[in-house]
């Protein structure tokens, strides 16, 4: 079981890397089945063994096979599967307890989804996927990290997303109050 946890959060830390470098052209990559299995790691019942192992063995090959392609026969010891599991490895090593490190994955699947949708809102319609699983996992009640605006700076193009202006994120709702009348303060009296 331990064994994938560290391949999980190598696989979230390059993924990460990965749209923060290329921003939405890596991002539109991702497919509906590859976002499931990403937030895949989010049920509840992880606390089971067994359910964390079978989810865990998914995860870990949903996200393997589709970044660095499935594994063959020919494999060197070099390039980027060589440098994923090097980053799996020094995870390991870095990690508390197995409960400690899926929480620690866990958080970044919700960090990245909520990072993603701020900085694609402008382009919901090429990142459908994204945006698919954040609105359910909104609708069920997850509760995602806070946003900051320095955010903006991680992946290309996002300081023009309205997420990240500080102007809107701190705007007061009009209200639509009407002036008291003569006749309605002196009812009052």
């Amino acid at each position: 079981v331990g064994r994938g946890l560290p391949q999980v959060k190598a696989s979230l830390q390059l993924l990460e890397l990965c749209v923060n470098s290329c921003g939405i052209a890596f991002a539109r990559q991702m497919s509906d089945e590859f976002i499931h299995s990403m937030t895949r790691i989010l049920k509840k019942d992880m606390s089971k063994p067994e359910t964390l192992s079978s989810t865990l063995a998914t995860v870990t090959t949903a996200m393997s096979d589709w970044m660095l392609g499935p594994p063959s026969a020919s494999s060197s010891s070099s390039g980027p599967s060589a440098a994923a599991g090097d980053l799996a490895r020094r995870s390991h090593t870095v990690g508390g307890s197995e409960m400690e490190m899926l929480e620690e994955c866990q958080q970044k699947v919700l960090y990245l989804l909520q990072l993603w949708t701020d900085a694609f809102m402008h382009q919901e319609e090429q990142v459908e996927p994204i945006f698919k699983a954040y609105r359910k996992l909104r609708k069920k009640g997850v509760k995602f990290p806070p946003r900051s605006a320095n955010q903006r700076f991680l992946v290309p193009d996002a300081s023009e997303s309205p997420a990240f202006d500080e102007a809107l994120a701190h705007r007061h709702q009009p209200v639509n109050a009407l002036p008291i009348t003569d006749a309605q303060i002196e009812a009052l009296e």
